[in-house]
C-alpha cells in the first residue's frame, strides 16, 4: 500500500510538473511573439526609410533590397513564432481539458525570496526524504539494485551556481548497505 502510495504521489507531481511546462511554454512563446512584432516594427521603418532614400537618391538599390530581406526574415519569423505559440496552447489545453486557456503572467515586479536553506547539502538531503519516486523505491520490500544518490562534478563557473545529483546503481540488495557505488553514466 505505501509503493502505491508514493508512485500516486509520483504520478499527482508528473502532472503539475507537464501542466506547469505547458503554461510556461505559452508564456514564453508569447513574449517571444510580442519581440518578433516589435522587430517587425522597427524593420518595417527601416524598409521605409531605405525606400524613401532610394527615392530621393541619396542611398542604392542594394541598401533597400537588404532592408526588404531583413522585412522578409521577421515575418517568417513571426509566422514560425505564432504556430509555435499555438502548438503550445494546444498542448496546455490537452493537458488541462479545456479549450482556449489564457494562462497569466507574472505580476511586475517580481520579488524573489531568498533560496531557503542556504546549504546545498541541506536541498540534497531534502531531496532524498522527499522525493516520491525516491520514497516508492524504499518502500519496496524486495530486492532491486539499490539506487542513492551522488555528488556530481560542479559545472563550470560561467554555468551559475547549480546544484545536481545524479544517481548511483548498486548491485547489493536493498536490505544491505552498499560500500561502493558503481556511477551510473549521466543522461544526455
Amino acid at each position: 500500500m505505501e509503493v502505491a502510495q508514493a508512485q500516486l504521489l509520483a504520478a499527482e507531481q508528473d502532472v503539475i510538473m507537464r501542466v506547469s511546462q505547458a503554461y510556461f511554454d505559452v508564456l514564453a512563446s508569447q513574449d517571444s511573439l510580442t519581440f518578433v512584432k516589435a522587430q517587425k516594427t522597427a524593420v518595417a521603418e527601416q524598409l521605409a526609410s531605405a525606400k524613401r532614400t532610394l527615392r530621393v537618391g541619396t542611398s542604392t538599390i542594394t541598401d533597400t533590397r537588404e532592408a526588404q530581406a531583413k522585412y522578409d526574415l521577421v515575418i517568417a519569423q513571426e509566422i514560425a513564432a505564432e504556430n509555435d505559440l499555438r502548438i503550445k496552447r494546444l498542448a496546455l489545453d490537452q493537458l488541462v481539458g479545456k479549450p482556449d486557456s489564457q494562462p497569466k503572467p507574472l505580476a511586475l515586479p517580481v520579488a524573489l525570496p531568498a533560496l531557503q536553506p542556504a546549504n546545498v547539502d541541506e536541498w540534497v538531503q531534502q531531496a532524498q526524504n522527499t522525493h516520491t519516486r525516491h520514497r516508492a523505491c524504499q518502500a519496496c520490500a524486495w530486492s532491486w539494485p539499490a539506487w542513492t544518490p551522488t555528488r556530481r562534478a560542479a559545472p563550470p563557473a560561467h554555468a551559475g551556481p547549480v546544484a545536481t545529483t545524479d544517481w548511483a546503481r548498486t548491485t547489493a540488495p536493498r536490505q544491505a548497505r552498499p560500500t561502493a557505488a558503481a556511477t551510473l553514466p549521466p543522461l544526455a
